[in-house]
């Protein structure tokens, strides 16, 4: 009765260690997805800052 018992607390821990591990790998995966996105939108944004930049000064060029 109690090597069942003892099998279950083993397994039971074994899944909530289990089940831990991968809520911390799936937040690292998410906070690092996060941040690449965010790296990228600030490079986008800066290309379209610049962009609308040049678009101003063509204007101005030509009038």
């Amino acid at each position: 009765m109690s090597e069942i018992l003892w099998q279950f607390v083993l397994s039971s821990g074994r899944v909530r260690i289990c089940r831990i591990v991968s809520a911390v790998l799936i937040l690292k995966f998410a906070v690092w997805i996060n941040d690449a996105l965010m790296q990228r939108f600030c490079k986008l944004k800066l290309w379209l800052n610049s962009f609308q930049f040049l678009n101003k000064f063509m204007l101005i060029q030509f009038v």
